[in-house]
C-alpha cells in the first residue's frame, strides 16, 4: 500500500466540494507502516474530521473489527479526541452515504 501524497491544502480545496477521504490502517500498520499513527492523526485534524472515513483494509487475512479496534485505540492516544474520532467512524460514513443515497440517517 502507498500513501498518495496529496497536498494538505488540495485536501481542503477538495472537501469544499464534497469529497470524503478513506484514510486507512493499513498506512500505519505493519509492514506497510509509510505514517506514522501521529502523522496520521495530524492529517486528519488538518483536513477535518468530517471528510474522514476510517477503514482498516483488513478482512481478507486480518479480522477488520480488530483493525479498526487498534486503529480506534491509536487515534484516541493521539488525543484526537473522542468527538473526532465518533466522527470519523460513525458519522462521516453516515453522512457520506446519505448524500449518496438521499436518505436522511
Amino acid at each position: 500500500m502507498r500513501e498518495i501524497a496529496v497536498p494538505v491544502e488540495l485536501q481542503r480545496r477538495l472537501v469544499e466540494r464534497g469529497v470524503f477521504f478513506e484514510r486507512t490502517y493499513n498506512i500505519v500498520s505493519p509492514p506497510h507502516g509509510e505514517l506514522t499513527m501521529a502523522q496520521l492523526a495530524a492529517r486528519i485534524r488538518e483536513v477535518g474530521p468530517a471528510s474522514t472515513i476510517m477503514a482498516t483494509d483488513f478482512g481478507q487475512v486480518d479480522p477488520a473489527a480488530e483493525g479498526l479496534e487498534l486503529y480506534a485505540r491509536g487515534l484516541l492516544d493521539m488525543a484526537s479526541g473522542l468527538t473526532r474520532f465518533a466522527r470519523c467512524s460513525a458519522t462521516t460514513p453516515a453522512s457520506c452515504w446519505a448524500s449518496r443515497t438521499g436518505s436522511r440517517g
